[in-house]
């Protein structure tokens, strides 16, 4: 009996020295503490961060994926119901922005027509990818906002 006592004393202080071990762990993953060093990250990135960021992860999806091309509407707004999803660099990340510090820097500024023409001129200075720029002309139904054009980025081959 006295060794089954033991076992339990013993058991006891395993169970509290763990809990007394962990609690600090437990402290720093805390849902208060993520929204800190989140926060505190966010603040960080700057604009010129964010552009670059952006276009690395379009080359990144391109290099990887040589035979696709990327459309990009360069408008304030355009309808989802005659326009492809990910179509503009307005609204949710495209899929083809796969890192979390460049989904933080992409929600993070406003997507304005100077902040989407940053982000070409980033990727038209890059030896990999090659830019083309078309005007087209859409129909007033279909509801597409300040457009300027349209960009077509593709992985160029040596």
């Amino acid at each position: 009996m006295r060794l089954y006592q033991f076992k339990i004393y013993l058991l006891k202080r395993f169970a509290e020295f763990w809990y007394w071990l962990m609690t600090p762990l437990a402290w720093y993953y805390s849902s208060e503490k993520e929204k800190i060093r989140y926060k505190k990250k966010n603040e960080k990135i700057t604009e010129e961060q964010a552009v670059k960021w952006i276009a690395e992860d379009i080359i990144r999806y391109l290099v990887r994926n040589k035979k696709s091309t990327i459309d990009i509407l360069i408008c304030t707004y355009a309808n989802d119901d005659y326009f492809w999803d990910e179509c503009d660099l307005n609204g949710v990340a495209p899929y083809y922005i796969k890192r979390d510090n460049t989904k933080m820097a992409y929600y993070k500024f406003v997507k304005t027509l100077e902040f989407q023409e940053k982000i070409i001129d980033a990727l038209k200075k890059n030896k990999l990818v090659e830019v083309v720029e078309t005007v087209e002309v859409f129909s007033p139904w279909k509801r597409i906002e300040n457009y300027v054009k349209t960009i077509e980025v593709r992985y160029k081959p040596r």
